[in-house]
């Protein structure tokens, strides 16, 4: 019998929050894509709507992206979930509506779209664990601002649309158990390959999660056993739709264009390349995302709410961790902090809900801890989220390597981010001696082919600053209205 007994959403609400949530994403966007991982990717979209299929044979070859397959002909070395996300912004290309710069350009606010997004599902997962508007507010803005989540929302990578979908899958299974609707299963399974067809790692999340539904099905819910072979469809598609991606680039459903690549070839023992992401000044998981730390105090709960979502959660993220760890390319090559590990951010963060709702019966140093811990999140991931390339592009080749052990790298960013104000401050300019130093946002790139002209700029950069702020106030409106206690 399902569990209609359940708090209603504030969508309202959700529509503020995802509007403040796009704006300050966007206005902190880059403009341009920053890898040639994602030119590839949407080079793939525009030669598909072309007519070209999927090879790269007619935009050219750059020694070490492309990778020669079936025909001799150049792919990309990437799943084809991203390219299918870029064709409406590939359309307004080959449709010569804009030019190739300027679909670059619209492209880029993707991210900030997906990133809002990510902060509402957060936000109403939060809200079906403790039907609470300010606790549940606060879990979402913590994980927008205060985590990796934001500098990711402002590029172009695969790893964000895979946490959204990751976050999607894992709120769906946990409303399947506690509302006993084994119709979530089918939303999750959706999720679930979505997030595959993004990355091939997310098959370590699909496997867990699957795990776990087989268990019940067979052994404690037998009436579900038909909606899950149903939730099989989508699965099923993705895998399909991937194993052709592959056989038609490189002949063979496990090749995906990394077989040859020596960035993924084993260098590290699992432990030593597993501590380096978790732990280590230049690529850690807890420097990069301090608020994090303040979620453990979370998670004794957590498991006794939701035992198999946080049971897979910490699983898959130890199975990431390991498997990753060995790859010499552990790091995440060109990218603010351990970029493989952000997928897993969302459902890390969601313990955060249980430490506000218990906030008023902290001690009063450890809440005074805990808002230093939050301040220190958000400015690291305001030095990420406005550094330019500099910060981004990492050379690291090892675990040991500095600045992986020897240089707290978020701390150079800070120092970087303060250098910048400053300037601001005493020459009234963005622009420090070096390129490196300057704030890497759109709306301060030169007008040109890749960029709109002013006057579009300015209508643009008004119509965020004016969205952003009205949306915040109405959400603070909304905080200070809610009742200090609840029944």
């Amino acid at each position: 019998m399902a569990d209609t007994s359940w708090p209603a959403v504030p969508r309202r609400r959700l529509a503020w929050l995802w509007l403040a949530s796009f704006a300050l994403y966007a206005l902190t966007s880059r403009g341009y894509f920053q890898s040639i991982d994602v030119v590839e990717t949407f080079r793939v979209a525009i030669n598909a709507l072309g007519g070209h299929g999927v090879s790269l044979y007619s935009q050219g070859y750059f020694p070490g992206w492309p990778v020669r397959g079936v025909g001799g002909q150049y792919f990309a070395p990437h799943a084809i979930g991203q390219s299918l996300l870029y064709i409406p912004f590939a359309l307004l290309y080959t449709s010569h509506l804009l030019s190739l710069g300027l679909a670059h350009w619209v492209a880029t606010f993707l991210d900030p779209a997906i990133g809002a997004t990510l902060v509402v599902v957060v936000t109403t997962f939060a809200y079906d664990l403790v039907p609470r508007w300010n606790t549940a507010l606060a879990t979402g803005l913590a994980t927008g601002v205060t985590t990796m989540v934001w500098p990711y929302a402002s590029v172009a990578f695969d790893v964000l649309p895979t946490a959204l979908a990751l976050l999607v899958a894992g709120w769906q299974l946990h409303r399947a158990y506690v509302r006993n609707e084994p119709t979530h299963l089918f939303w999750m399974a959706l999720a679930l390959a979505a997030a595959l067809l993004e990355r091939v790692d997310a098959g370590l999340w699909v496997l867990g999660i699957g795990a776990v539904i087989a268990v019940d099905v067979f052994v404690h819910r037998p009436t579900w056993r038909r909606w899950a072979l149903v939730a099989l469809a989508p699965l099923a598609l993705a895998v399909l739709l991937t194993a052709w991606y592959n056989v038609v680039r490189f002949g063979s459903i496990w090749n995906d264009g990394h077989a040859s690549d020596p960035n993924f070839a084993g260098a590290n023992s699992p432990w030593l390349g597993g501590l380096s992401l978790l732990v280590s000044p230049g690529k850690g998981l807890l420097e990069y995302s301090p608020p994090l730390i303040v979620a453990i105090m979370g998670w004794p709960r957590w498991c006794r709410v939701a035992p198999r979502l946080a049971g897979v959660t910490l699983g898959s993220l130890l199975g990431t961790v390991a498997l990753i760890g060995t790859h010499r390319d552990w790091f995440g090559g060109q990218s603010w902090g351990p970029r493989f590990l952000l997928p897993a951010m969302p459902l890390l963060c969601i313990p955060l809900v249980y430490v506000f709702s218990s906030w008023s019966t902290k001690a009063r140093w450890q809440r005074i801890l805990a808002r230093v811990v939050f301040l220190a999140g958000f400015l690291v991931q305001l030095a990420g989220a406005t550094s330019g390339p500099a910060q981004l592009n990492l050379p690291l080749t090892g675990p040991t390597t500095s600045p992986a052990w020897h240089n707290w790298l978020p701390l150079s960013a800070l120092h970087q981010l303060f250098s910048r104000l400053g300037w601001l401050l005493t020459h009234g300019s963005f622009v420090l001696t070096s390129p490196s130093a300057t704030f890497d946002v759109w709306w301060l790139l030169p007008p040109g082919a890749a960029t709109p002209d002013t006057g579009v700029r300015t209508a643009w950069l008004l119509v965020l600053m004016g969205t952003g702020t009205w949306a915040s106030w109405q959400l603070w409106r909304t905080r200070i209205e809610e009742p200090t206690t609840l029944d």
